[in-house]
């Protein structure tokens, strides 16, 4: 069986973090150990492993592709939508519901959880927003994607408010100008800055292929990852 190596590209801290200069009000943050990655092994981060069987009497899922959890709550996504369970596996309620008239959405492409204000956050590409929706699956908001920024594959809530977003490849990544991109909420929209760049985190003509979740959480600090398999 093949070895994972997580290389990781540690970025910033909730508690302590570098700050390169200023742009307007937006904030740019250095990343550290960009020319130096951290080379660990997955056992060196994960103290346990639990299975939580999820009771799909009342909610019957399909293919998962993506799971969060927040306290006692787990929030599962799959081609239909997001549903929430608690700890213990039984399905509590539907994050949202599809369909086009207020406070709801067509397709889904991915979420991320607002812990600080218990907020479901599902991201809409092809309509370029985010829609807000509380635990308990009501509608709360909605926030505006400029059309050049709406293209996220991946995001996760940081610090004060601020939310970093991962884009897909393109098939010449060293054309792409942004591979992370930091967003801070202002007015109902995202304003945004690239955070890191494709062509900076790869090996010559060689980019390793991100993970399907390529931002991690440990100890209060946020990481950006890539796995190769030996």
């Amino acid at each position: 069986m093949g070895k994972i190596i997580m290389i990781l590209f540690l970025t910033m801290s909730s508690c302590q973090r570098q700050v390169s200069c200023h742009k307007g009000d937006i904030e740019i943050i250095d990343v550290l150990n960009r020319n130096h990655p951290i080379e660990i092994n997955l056992y060196d981060i994960v103290d346990s492993v639990k299975y939580v069987p999820l009771g799909t009497g009342e909610c019957l899922l399909s293919e998962i592709e993506c799971i969060k959890n927040d306290g006692k709550f787990y929030f599962v996504k799959d081609s239909r939508g997001v549903f929430v369970f608690d700890e213990e596996g039984y399905f509590i309620n539907e994050v949202g519901h599809r369909g086009i008239g207020p406070g709801e959405y067509v397709y889904s492409d991915n979420f991320y959880l607002d812990r600080d204000n218990k907020l479901v956050c599902l991201i809409c590409n092809s309509a370029r927003k985010i829609l807000q929706y509380t635990y308990s699956g009501a509608y709360s908001n909605t926030i505006q994607l400029d059309t050049e920024d709406a293209n996220i594959e991946y995001a996760m809530m940081c610090g004060q408010g601020e939310l970093i977003a991962y884009y897909p490849l393109p098939n010449d990544y060293s054309q792409n100008q942004s591979e992370y991109s930091v967003f801070r909420i202002k007015n109902d929209s995202l304003i945004g800055e690239t955070l890191l760049k494709a062509k900076e985190i790869g090996t010559q003509n060689i980019h390793y292929p991100f993970l399907h979740y390529p931002i991690a959480l440990l100890d209060n600090q946020y990481f950006f990852y890539i796995g190769i398999v030996e």
